[in-house]
C-alpha cells in the first residue's frame, strides 16, 4: 500500500461517500454499512459535513487557524499548541488538531451530525454498534466530542515515515503539559514517560515539591503505534488527556 503524508492524500486512493467526502476504501466501506443499520433501526447516519471525513492538510490548517490565534496567555479553553514553531491558543470553536496530526488528514475519522451528547440516545446506538465495524469514540471523548469517530478496522491510511522498534523506545523522557482542557489541574504538570515492550507509553508523576522523590507507579495511557512514538518524542503536536504532550 502506498504511504502518503497526513492531509495528502490523493483522490484516486479514496473512496467517495454516500453523503458527501471521502474515506479511505475500507473506512468508506465501513461507514455505508453503519448506515445502513442505522436506517433499519430508523435513524440517521450522516456527517456534518463534507470536510468533516477525509480533511486536506489546507483544510486542517484553515480550521486550526480560525480556532486558535498566536496570542499571550491561555485563552478561555487553557488549550494551547505549537504549529510552525509558534505557540497557538485556542480562542472559539471546538479543539482541532495541528495540522498533520489530524485523523481526518489519513482518512479514517468522521464527525457525526447529531450525535447527541455522550449518553444520549443516538450517542448510545453509535457506541453499542460502532466498534463491530470498527470505529471508535475514544479519541472524540478524549476531547468531549461525542460526534468524532475514528475507524481502526482493515485498510486504513499508512502513516507518513513509519519506523520500526528501536533502543530509543527504551529512553525515558519528558513530558510538559501545557493544554488538558478537560482536567485543567494538570496544566503545569511534568511527566516522566517511556514507552513499554507491548507498545504502551508509560509515565509516572514528577513532583518537584518533593525534593526529586518520585511516584514510583508507572500506569498506560495509551496505546500507540511507533510512527506516533516519534511524533510524540518531537513535540509535535499536543493532544491532551490521552498523551498529555507539550
Amino acid at each position: 500500500m502506498a504511504v502518503y503524508d497526513n492531509g495528502r492524500i490523493p483522490p484516486e486512493a479514496l473512496t467517495p461517500l454516500s453523503v458527501g467526502g471521502s474515506l479511505l476504501s475500507g473506512a468508506a466501506a465501513s461507514f455505508e454499512k453503519w448506515r445502513v443499520q442505522a436506517t433499519a433501526a430508523g435513524r440517521e447516519l450522516t456527517i456534518t459535513s463534507v470536510a468533516d471525513a477525509y480533511r486536506s492538510f489546507q483544510q486542517q490548517h484553515d480550521v486550526f487557524v480560525s480556532r486558535y490565534e498566536v496570542v499571550a496567555g491561555n485563552g478561555p479553553f487553557n488549550d494551547v499548541r505549537i504549529y510552525e514553531g509558534k505557540r497557538y491558543v485556542r480562542l472559539r470553536g471546538a479543539a482541532a488538531a495541528v495540522p498533520g496530526t489530524s485523523n481526518h488528514g489519513r482518512g479514517i475519522a468522521i464527525d457525526i451530525k447529531n450525535a447527541g451528547d455522550f449518553g444520549g440516545s443516538f450517542h448510545t446506538w453509535l457506541s453499542s454498534t460502532g466498534p463491530a465495524l470498527g470505529w471508535t469514540n475514544d479519541e472524540g471523548r478524549s476531547v468531549n466530542e461525542p460526534w468524532h469517530w475514528v475507524y481502526g478496522g482493515s485498510n486504513p491510511t499508512p502513516p507518513t515515515n513509519p519506523t520500526t522498534p528501536s533502543e530509543e523506545d527504551d529512553m525515558p523522557f519528558r513530558i510538559h503539559v501545557t493544554s488538558s482542557p478537560n482536567t485543567p489541574s494538570e496544566v503545569g504538570k511534568v511527566y516522566l514517560a517511556q514507552f513499554g515492550p507491548t507498545g504502551h507509553c508509560l509515565f509516572q508523576h514528577i513532583n518537584p515539591e518533593e525534593n526529586g522523590v518520585h511516584d514510583l507507579v508507572k500506569t498506560p495511557i495509551y496505546n500507540v503505534s511507533h510512527y506516533q512514538k516519534d511524533v510524540i518524542r518531537k513535540n509535535i503536536i499536543t493532544r491532551e488527556a490521552a498523551w498529555k504532550v507539550a
